[in-house]
């Protein structure tokens, strides 16, 4: 298991505790786990990665990018989800546009390996 000594929510240095299941901050009182501080880390790569491009949901940042491959296996890379934009809103919060899907999907419900292969796709 990796140490981790900065809580990658609230930013405090030195204040984490291994426990039984993970983490615990105590500066935020959040409990993680490696997976967590990974995917955090990754998102807001890609939230820095959206302001750096001024990327709104009218301007996305674009690509082309397989995601769900564990939930999509059998299918061909054709029928699995797409993302073709990436983009954040007013508040921060980072948004895909996915061939085939009427809405954004927030990025934060996409799997930790989903994220880094996006961060890898758009120049991470």
């Amino acid at each position: 298991m990796k140490v981790i000594m900065t809580c990658p929510f609230c930013g405090d240095e030195h204040c984490i505790v291994e426990t039984e299941n993970g983490y615990h901050c105590t500066s935020c009182e959040y409990d993680f786990t490696e997976d967590d501080y990974q995917h955090e880390q990754l998102r807001q790569k890609i939230s820095c990665l959206c302001s750096a491009n001024n990327a709104t949901e009218d301007n996305p940042i674009k690509c082309d990018v397989i995601v769900g491959e564990d939930e999509s296996q059998g299918l061909s890379d054709s029928e699995k989800p797409h993302v073709i934009g990436i983009f954040h809103d007013s508040e921060g919060v980072v948004w895909a546009n996915i061939k085939w899907y009427a809405e954004p999907y927030e990025v934060d419900n996409l799997t930790t390996s989903d994220l880094k292969t996006l961060v890898e796709e758009i120049g991470g």
